[in-house]
């Protein structure tokens, strides 16, 4: 996620962010029909106040390859 670590605005639709190296952690806050919304825990100062928007769809850097949620 080499590339992931300058995003600052936008959605991130990188191609060099693959799924096949997943080396990273984020917590997925929100999303659209578009974009997942991602928030990092390198703080404040990182993406969009701590938080980027990420294509959806494409599977960009693993999103969806190591899912977790819990079931209440």
């Amino acid at each position: 996620m080499t590339s992931c670590s300058i995003v600052s605005k936008g959605v991130y639709d990188d191609h060099r962010c693959s799924s096949d190296m997943v080396n990273h952690a984020m917590l997925v806050v929100g999303y659209s029909p578009t974009e997942w919304i991602l928030k990092n825990w390198w703080g404040d100062s990182w993406g969009e106040n701590g938080y980027m928007r990420l294509a959806k769809n494409k599977n960009r850097c693993g999103v969806a390859n190591y899912a977790a949620y819990v079931k209440v």
